[in-house]
């Protein structure tokens, strides 16, 4: 049996079952305190309901039972909640489903669609709607989307079909959210299936089947924040990416941590040029497994490293993540050591093994001391993780940071770019990663306390300008502790392709260095361009008495001498190999 919402005869029906036949419940209006009366509509099972002009349904307690089937007219939309509250319940079943579908008297249904289910939000008192085993099929019609949640935030769309939609399949916007959303099939729509704030995306439930025409398709975040006023988000993995249009943040509150969880088998797909940023009060995991790992890529459909930005970790945040895919990232902006796919911001609680960075335009990772009053970053844990086609370096980082990579990681002939700084406290261990590292900086060695680095055997270090500075010349000390053997020689040389005499600076040891600094079976090459009181020398040693062992080493190919000892110095210099430094292999200049 058909009922035509345009029927008169219908209408006046209506109006009796609304006065006389509805069961009436009191309701207490939120706005004045008041009861309102809902009275009950009933779409029963078996009854087929034919709408030829948009249908508004307010004030009401509607009941759509299994079985019906709704013919909505071409264009023409059924909205809920406009002006006032309703309490709507869809509820098929997998026999008998309710179908929401084109009502097409003249024929030629190919090319006709319906418009939309709108369900609007003013009384969330009253508002849970809730779809369960419902067809929408060739909703979106006019430029329009299947389902539209209007700032509602308690609907249910359980185990539901939305096929062949003109737009979205569903819009939830201006804060619309799911009470839940589960066991749902969503596919041939022509944009995005769909299109969500980033704040409401946990609230897409688990075990939908959304299959897209386009691989750039996917759930849509429209906004690009998270403030943290929920205590735990998680975004559950769907069968399409999760799609960033633009720049992203999340950030927790001072009294409020947010704990922020992306599901194994996730995709998190960025736009040209956006970044996914990660601020102060938040807990971050991102945990993949090997067959199910998460992945951050580019939206673009033909990618090409740079395609986004890059992904930040702010000084108080706290995150682990494993098994994590990031690709085709790392936009080049100013230069390759400073930019990066993945970014630390002066953060120090950030644990990642098992990932893959691959095709970035810049360093696949880069460390940042965004302020003088936070510390270097560094990691918790970083290992068992592999550098694949890269532009320009695997890390950027500062040598503090050195110590927390651990030696599992493969970073197949990726270079480690080291910037400039001083180590003022603790002991650094340059490991060898069977990678080469490059600095066009100096790196200085001094502190109040004993600050020391030492460098592993095989350990080759490539020198663009700049070199090692031990000590200082006023109070303070340091200790470099370079100690190779005969098959594994610690390298210091020139960055170069083909390179030249005084390349970069080399090693100085002031006057306050502590005691113990030794060179042995190390190799200083193409050194020679740093100036001391106008003696430039590869090797540079200004302490007292007997504060440095040089033994083993060779140094070769300076700009200028090999070696100079100034003052009292009186090194150990013993065993070593002098040959083609341009003024000569080593020159004493007394006090």
């Amino acid at each position: 049996m058909y009922l035509n919402i345009n029927n008169p005869i219908l209408i006046f029906s209506l109006f009796l079952i609304l006065c006389f036949s509805c069961k009436k419940e009191d309701k207490i209006d939120p706005n004045n305190n008041k009861p309102i009366e809902l009275p009950t509509i009933n779409w029963k099972a078996g009854e087929d309901i034919v709408i030829e002009e948009n249908l508004y349904i307010d004030s009401v307690r509607f009941i759509i039972e299994h079985g019906v089937n709704i013919y909505i007219k071409s264009g023409c939309s059924i909205i809920f909640g406009n002006d006032y509250p309703v309490e709507l319940t869809a509820k098929g079943s997998l026999e008998k489903p309710i179908n929401f579908v084109t009502y097409n008297p003249d024929g030629n249904p190919e090319n006709s669609f319906w418009g939309s289910i709108i369900l609007h939000s003013l009384y969330d008192t009253f508002d849970n709607p809730t779809f369960e085993y419902c067809n929408f099929i060739k909703g979106g019609g006019e430029g329009s989307e299947a389902v539209i949640i209007n700032n509602s935030r308690s609907v249910s769309i359980k185990n539901c079909l939305i096929d062949y939609s003109m737009n979205y399949g569903i819009l939830a916007n201006h804060n619309g959210e799911f009470k839940e959303f589960s066991g749902n099939t969503i596919k041939h729509t022509l944009n995005h299936p769909i299109s969500i704030t980033s704040y409401f995306a946990h609230t897409i439930g688990k075990n939908n089947n959304i299959i897209v025409d386009s691989l750039n398709h996917g759930i849509y975040l429209s906004t690009e924040s998270i403030n943290g006023s929920s205590d735990s988000i998680i975004w559950h993995a769907q069968t399409v990416p999760f799609i960033i249009p633009h720049s992203f943040s999340a950030d927790g509150q001072s009294n409020n941590i947010l704990n922020f969880k992306i599901e194994e088998g996730s995709t998190i797909a960025l736009g040209k040029n956006a970044s996914f940023g990660l601020g102060n009060n938040i807990q971050f995991m991102a945990i993949g497994q090997a067959e199910k790992p998460i992945l951050f890529t580019s939206l673009v459909l033909e990618p090409q490293p740079g395609d986004w930005n890059n992904i930040r970790f702010s000084n108080g945040c706290i995150a682990v993540l494993n098994n994590c895919i990031f690709e085709y990232g790392g936009k080049y902006e100013s230069s390759m050591a400073d930019n990066g796919m993945v970014r630390l911001y002066s953060a120090t609680n950030i644990s990642m093994e098992k990932c893959v960075f691959q095709h970035s335009e810049s360093s696949a990772i880069t460390l940042h001391k965004s302020a003088t009053n936070l510390p270097y970053p560094s990691f918790a844990n970083f290992s068992n993780n592999r550098f694949i086609s890269l532009m320009s370096y695997a890390i950027s980082l500062y040598p503090q940071a050195i110590s927390s990579i651990d030696k599992s990681n493969i970073f197949n002939n990726h270079e480690i770019y080291v910037k400039g700084s001083t180590i003022s406290e603790g002991h650094i261990l340059w490991k060898n990663f069977g990678t080469d590292y490059f600095s066009s900086s100096y790196i200085n060695i001094n502190g109040e306390s004993e600050a020391i680095v030492e460098i592993e055997p095989g350990v080759r270090i490539k020198w663009n300008g700049g070199g090692f500075k031990v000590g200082t010349a006023s109070q303070w000390g340091g200790k470099l502790i370079a100690v190779g053997t005969d098959e594994n020689p610690i390298i210091f040389t020139s960055s170069k392709e083909e390179p030249s005499w005084g390349d970069w600076g080399g090693i100085l040891f002031y006057t306050n260095s502590f005691p113990g600094n030794i060179l042995d079976h190390c190799q200083i090459l193409y050194a020679g361009e740093y100036s001391l009181n106008s003696w430039q020398a590869s090797i540079h040693i200004c302490c007292n008495d007997t504060n440095v062992t040089i033994i083993n080493s060779t140094i070769a190919h300076s700009s200028h001498w090999g070696m100079c000892i100034m003052g009292s110095a009186e090194p150990i210099i013993e065993n070593n190999l002098f040959y083609d430094n341009l003024e000569g292999d080593i020159i004493t200049i007394g006090n």
